[in-house]
């Protein structure tokens, strides 16, 4: 019961919404992050995995999986109504906490009371070289590597040519061409953090 004395603490959120795909319209509140392309890939081609597997070698089926049938798409990135990243990615993430997927420190620099998001998106690697980054993803140590584009923002708006899959905060919502993100301040008040 000591943690419930402890003062409550303010924290960002992100309003999201799909502007198209699947689920043109929806709408949701989320308090981590999203990503499209690669990552929301694994986690669908997880769904596919042989039920004997669990864990981490799930994980990793799904990883060689997706690595094998990678196809890069054109997206367009804004951050804040300036165009931040254009071109051939793997993958975007969106991100107000610092990991997903089980441990990934997919955006080691993101603070949930800055009042900003971070926005990461990967240029155009092949397998490999998409290996290479999740290992160092993994440990965090990936930000201003070749390849990995990175910025603050507050409204962001990311158009992918083709239909790519989105996760929110982890759940499969789909394959989308289009989300806008922006950041609540102050949304969300806890009663307790560790």
């Amino acid at each position: 019961m000591a943690h419930l004395d402890a003062p409550p603490r303010q924290v960002d959120a992100l309003d999201v919404t799909i502007t198209e795909g699947e689920r043109t319209g929806q709408r949701a509140v989320l308090l981590n992050g999203l990503g499209m392309g690669f990552d929301a890939q694994v986690a669908l081609n997880m769904t596919r995995a042989p039920v004997r597997l669990s864990g981490l070698a799930r994980y990793g089926w799904a990883a060689l999986v997706t690595l094998r049938e990678l196809k890069l798409a054109t997206v367009r990135v804004l951050v804040d109504g300036r165009e931040f990243y254009h071109g051939k990615s793997a993958l975007v993430a969106v991100m107000n906490g610092t990991r997903y997927g089980g441990g990934f420190q997919i955006s080691p620099v993101s603070d949930v009371q800055d009042g900003e998001v971070n926005v990461l998106a990967s240029g155009p690697l092949g397998p490999f070289r998409l290996l290479l980054l999740m290992l160092a993803v993994l440990r965090g140590v990936h930000l201003g590597r070749e390849g990995v584009h990175h910025t603050p923002g507050r409204w962001i708006t990311v158009r992918w040519d083709e239909p790519t899959p989105l996760h929110l905060d982890g759940d499969l919502h789909g394959s989308v061409r289009e989300v806008q993100v922006r950041v609540l301040p102050g949304a969300v008040t806890l009663l307790h953090h560790q």
